[in-house]
Parts: C-alpha cells; structure tokens; sequence
C-alpha cells in the first residue's frame, strides 16, 4: 500500500528472476530449496497484482479500472491463460529435456517484465488514496483519449470539491490492520471465508498437480492434460458466472470438486489412469 502496485509488482518480479536463476545454479540441494522457496514467495503477488492494477493491455484486465460488466470476463480471460501457460510449460520442458534449461528458461522472461517500469503506469486508484489527484487526472485523461472519450479537464478537481468527504477524506489513507478488520464482523467474517476458500482450493490444486504423472502416461503429457482441462473449466465459469452470479457458481464448482475427490477413493487401486482422470 505505501509503496503502490507498480514498485511493488516489479520488486517480486525482480526477487523471483533473482531466485530462479540462483535455483539453476544449486551448490547444494538445500540451497536449491531455499532458491525455489524465494520463487514461491513471490508467486501469490505476481499472480494477484497485475489482476487488479491499473493495465494497458489490449484486453484492459485491470479491475481497478475495468467497468462492472468487464469484470468477469477480464478475471476468466487471466485464468484460461494460466491453463495455456502450464501446457506450454510442458512443451518447453519436453524440448529442453534438462532441468537446469528450463530453470533457466522459466526464469528469463521475467527480464522482459521489468520492461513494465516504462509501459504500465501506477494504479488510479492507488493514487487517489494517496491524494495525488494530480497525476490520476493525467491517466484518466489518457484512458479516455485511448477509448475515443472526451472528459472535461480538471474533472477530478471539481468532482473532489463537490464530494468533500466521500473519496479522499483522511479515512481513505487509514493504513488497514487486522485491528481494525475486527472492528466489521460482516467483513472479518467474508475474510475468513475466502482465506479458507483460497487455503482448500490451493492444497486441493496443487495436490491433484502433483498426482497428475499416476496417469500412467508421459509425465509431459499428463502435465499438459492437467492444464488443458482448465481452459474449457474457467470458460463455463465465465458463462455461469455472468448469468448467475459468483457465489453459486463458486459453491457448485467446489461441490463438484470434492465430490470428484472423494470418489477417488473408491477407484480400485490399479485403475492408475481413471484415479487421475477424476481428480483433473
């Protein structure tokens, strides 16, 4: 927050680049470890930031900036791209055939990130909890030329004046601590509830990631399959999602999950291939 997203979003880049080049370089197992343990602290920030921060890409995901009826299709179109880039994952990897190529290989694009410095500008919103009205209406201005808009110049300023109190009151640079969250039960009680979410659907995932070579195929193609099948997922979730609303797609997909986890068990134990199918 005190640092806004853009130098926040670059320094986990630049961490992760540092610690998957350093992995590729081990002198000790251990020391690979702790390399890879340095690239999986920064994940869940290069993941999230870009998701809500202000962007310039042609699909403009930026939630901070995206209209209401974007929102959904913005959020979908990141996560079928993660399904690409696992399936991509496990062609380069059947290329390289090393794993100290595709350490390196893995790790090199982000040099190409670091370039965002110069083509992604700070998030609005974050500058307008920092009271610095000034430089949002420079950006506004340029979204709106970008989008074929007209605003009239100085909007930010009247528009701040007129709503005294609502935008940039000293409320709004308050610094959030668990503290204060406690102080809404409604909203510490939503908090719980998406950190549980977010902790069984991560263990669930990546679990069922790590078992997707009992296949008994080509690990390569068992780890593409396990990508593959997240495009046409987060395509109907997008379609339910936009027609039904978060919650009750969210609570039948994680229904449905569990259930397809728990029917697992009763697999026969030599069924190697129906076991993983299940579970992707």
């Amino acid at each position: 927050m005190r640092w806004g997203r853009k130098k926040s979003f670059l320094l986990t880049i630049a961490v992760s680049l540092v610690g998957g080049i350093g992995a590729a370089f081990p002198v000790t197992y251990e020391g690979y470890i702790a390399w890879r343990g340095v690239v999986g602290m920064t994940y869940p920030a290069i993941f999230q930031t870009p998701f809500i921060m202000t962007s310039w890409h042609p699909c403009g995901a930026g939630m901070e900036i995206m209209s209401p009826e974007k929102r959904t299709f913005a959020g979908m179109f990141v996560c079928a791209v993660y399904g690409v880039a696992l399936m991509s994952l496990a062609g380069v990897a059947y290329l390289l055939r090393s794993w100290f190529a595709v350490a390196v290989a893995t790790s090199l694009p982000f040099v190409v990130l670091l370039a965002m410095w110069w083509l992604v500008p700070e998030s609005p919103r974050w500058l307008l909890s920092q009271n610095r009205l000034a430089e949002v209406e420079i950006l506004v201005q340029k979204i709106a030329k970008r989008n074929g808009k007209k605003i009239p110049p100085n909007f930010l300023v009247t528009f701040m004046e007129q709503k005294k109190g609502l935008c940039c009151d000293d409320t709004t640079t308050e610094s959030v601590t668990l503290r204060r969250l406690a102080k809404y039960p409604n909203l510490l009680k939503k908090v719980v509830v998406v950190c549980f979410s977010w902790t069984a659907n991560t263990m669930v995932y990546n679990g069922l990631s790590f078992a997707v070579s009992s296949m008994g195929i080509s690990d390569y193609v068992s780890f593409a399959i396990s990508g593959a099948v997240e495009v046409p997922g987060v395509c109907l979730a997008w379609y339910f999602m936009d027609r039904h609303g978060r919650r009750p797609v969210m609570l039948f997909n994680m229904l449905l999950g569990g259930l397809a986890c728990i029917a697992i068990v009763f697999v026969p134990s030599g069924k190697r291939l129906n076991s993983a199918l299940a579970g992707v």
